[in-house]
């Protein structure tokens, strides 16, 4: 069965791919997440060129959400804050389905960051290797075994 953006729990997220915008990054997805929600970026296509940007377009296509923040201010206003971030994250997922509160996802989000270390060992990575699709598979692993 074929699924449609219509039906998608798939959230497009677009925003800077910048090692000063990577905590801000990690709260949007995390937060995103724990809302019941699947993230999905363009660090998850590779290629480059043409061919990118055509995998990038259909990524967009299979999404039925999207959370914008290229500029570094546009989600809501996070004033450059994971906790203002995880806030307005909320509050958008929470119009498409029920979502815990933001207190709740931010304090969960400061213990996955303390547990960070000794899950990326778990999975046999340095912190420096931990990509984004690591990322989402440590954030959800914890996310189920933290609920």
């Amino acid at each position: 069965m074929t699924r449609t953006a219509e039906s998608s729990p798939d959230v497009f997220i677009n925003c800077p791919f910048s090692s000063d915008y990577e905590d801000l990054f990690d709260a949007i997805v995390f937060a995103t997440l724990a809302c019941g929600f699947q993230p999905r970026s363009a660090l998850e296509v590779l290629d480059g060129g043409a061919v990118r940007l055509s995998k990038i377009l259909d990524l967009i296509a299979q999404c039925r959400l999207s959370l914008s923040d290229i500029a570094g201010q546009d989600i809501d206003v996070h004033r450059g804050s994971p906790r203002e971030a995880i806030s307005a994250v909320r509050r958008y997922l929470n119009q498409h389905a029920a979502a815990p509160g933001q207190a709740h996802i931010a304090k969960r989000f400061s213990a996955y960051e303390a547990d960070l270390p000794a899950l990326a060992k778990s999975q046999r990575l340095e912190i420096a290797e931990v990509g984004y699709i690591d990322k989402i598979r440590i954030m959800s692993l914890w996310l189920q075994e933290n609920a």
